[in-house]
């Protein structure tokens, strides 16, 4: 392949019939994943966190028990961009394990009580990681 002044130039990343293929191929796995969200009465965003969580594990050769580790890092991600810094992060913990129970003691959903088990676990981690600046033995980092 050749550029317009004829020396060799780069042959397309994907060529034009493959480039629509990949672009029908994610509409449609967008309408599957739509469809899916609405027969659970979940978020669209929720079905595909948990549709790419999959997706990444299968890429990567994760067994299915580190699922749970996986939900739990990206938790802890979510939490730190959310509220960055280590001030107050044992109040955050002990609201997180309030929440939990609230939803052990009053909630139907198994799923509800999952989710609070994640953002404890966020919690206590980003603890251990980060300390909590409201003792004074702990690193400060806002």
């Amino acid at each position: 392949m050749t550029d317009k002044s004829g020396r060799p130039g780069r042959k397309p990343i994907l060529d034009e019939p493959l480039k629509q293929f990949s672009i029908s191929l994610a509409e449609s796995q967008h309408q599957a994943l739509r469809i899916i969200a609405a027969s659970r009465g979940q978020s669209l965003s929720s079905v595909v966190r948990d549709a790419t969580s999959f997706y990444l594990r299968w890429l990567k050769g994760i067994p299915e028990e580190m699922h749970t580790l996986i939900v739990i890092s990206e938790e802890v991600i979510r939490s730190c961009k959310s509220s960055p810094g280590n001030k107050h992060m044992l109040t955050e913990l002990f609201v997180e394990v309030g929440e939990l129970a609230r939803a052990l003691l009053e909630s139907e959903d198994p799923q509800r009580a999952r989710e609070e088990c994640i953002k404890v676990a966020a919690a206590a981690i980003r603890i251990y990681e980060e300390g909590d600046v409201s003792f004074s033995d702990n690193r400060e980092t806002s």
